[in-house]
């Protein structure tokens, strides 16, 4: 089979010319358990790493980027510093801003990150996707594989697994959510990148009279799509009294499924007929429903 891809793990889509054989269900349904049975033990992992930097979290006075750090959990970072690109921060700027953030203090970077920093610099990235994708991984017990490679390794296994899950327009295995809002981050990203399961937003479609900002895009989701919100809601509020509550990660539809007058169309036309199907999953497999 011959296929051609685009290495590049923070990429939209895959250049792939031909489509796998869908005709391994088991082996993928397998696949997709024992993903899930790695990701439970690193997020305990990480949990207790984050309860062990407690002390060093709750000094707001040296860490300004930050807007709280929940207990049991990694730090949550102010939607300015989000919005910081990281071609201004340079790669040892970059650098400093994950370790205040993270209280680490690699100087030099290790070499499975130094590569990954500065195509994050040279493609002017945002701080908030960087730490959205870096901080499940941050505290690596060991770095056998770069974190690019481990990243665009995720991303094509979950590729594969939606296309192989499609046959003759029927889904013939449980799907997770594609994508998923990081409030720590304020940035929406791939589940596959994801430790902790997400928590989902339900809430009544109101009429585009009844909405607002429904041209607006954000750099929540990298500008790609307008995200239509009810007249009265705000994304920023939202976020805080989820973080409140103790989410994490969130399912929010118009944040996660791409909508119509985006960037691709194309994209979303084939992306739907996946992500709109399987919405129920969403709701089945969340921690919370909200």
């Amino acid at each position: 089979m011959a296929v051609a891809i685009i290495r590049n793990p923070f990429a939209n889509d895959f250049d792939i010319v031909s489509q796998a054989p869908p005709d391994k269900i088991s082996d993928l349904m397998q696949n997709i358990l024992q993903g899930e049975q790695a990701k439970m033990h690193e997020r305990d992992r990480i949990r207790k790493m984050a309860m062990d930097l407690r002390l060093f979290a709750n000094q707001p006075s040296i860490r300004p980027q930050l807007l709280r750090t929940p207990v049991g959990k990694m730090p949550v970072i102010r939607s300015s510093y989000a919005d910081i690109s990281c071609a201004s921060l340079g790669i040892h700027g970059l650098l400093n801003q994950l370790n205040s953030v993270l209280g680490t203090s690699y100087t030099p970077p290790p070499l499975s990150l130094f590569s990954l920093l500065q195509f994050c610099v040279s493609a002017e990235y945002d701080f908030g996707t960087v730490y959205s994708l870096l901080r499940p991984r941050w505290y690596a017990e060991s770095y056998s594989t770069t974190i690019e490679d481990e990243l665009y390794d995720l991303k094509r296994a979950d590729e594969e697994m939606r296309r192989q899950g499609l046959v003759n327009n029927q889904i013939r295995t449980m799907i997770p959510p594609r994508r998923v809002w990081d409030l720590h981050s304020n940035r929406v990203v791939r589940y596959c990148f994801t430790l902790e399961e997400p928590w989902a937003i339900s809430y009544a479609k109101k009429r585009r009279g009844d909405c607002i900002d429904s041209d607006v895009t954000r750099a929540i989701n990298g500008n790609e799509w307008p995200a239509t919100v009810p007249k009265g809601a705000n994304l920023d509020t939202i976020r805080e009294e989820l973080l409140e509550m103790g989410a994490e990660y969130v399912w929010l539809d118009v944040l996660c499924l791409r909508q119509k007058n985006g960037q691709r169309e194309d994209l979303r036309v084939e992306e739907w007929k996946i992500d709109v199907p399987t919405i129920g999953n969403v709701y089945r497999w969340a921690d919370v429903v909200v």
